[in-house]
Parts: structure tokens; C-alpha cells; sequence
């Protein structure tokens, strides 16, 4: 189960990594740090509160 989880969340990663990329017109890497950047501050918010 764990495993599946992993994939799944890798696979949405990427999807919406690739979305992010090309409405916006920003490289891979930029799309993607945005993308780590709003998932930490989540967490962060998260661990906050």
C-alpha cells in the first residue's frame, strides 16, 4: 500500500508539474520548486497551527 501511494503521488507530481510548466510558460525546474516551495509552506502552516 505504501508503495502504491509513492507511485501515486510521484505521478501526480509530475502531471501537475508539467500543467504548472506550460500554463505559466516557466522551465521544469521553476515550476517544480514553485510547486516544493507551496508544499512546504503547507507543512510548515501545518506544523504551525
Amino acid at each position: 500500500m505504501k508503495t502504491f501511494i509513492i507511485i501515486i503521488t510521484g505521478i501526480l507530481a509530475a502531471i501537475t508539474t508539467f500543467n504548472v510548466s506550460h500554463h505559466y510558460n516557466q522551465g521544469a525546474v521553476r515550476a517544480y520548486a514553485l510547486l516544493s516551495f507551496l508544499v512546504g509552506l503547507f507543512f510548515t502552516i501545518s506544523l504551525i497551527y
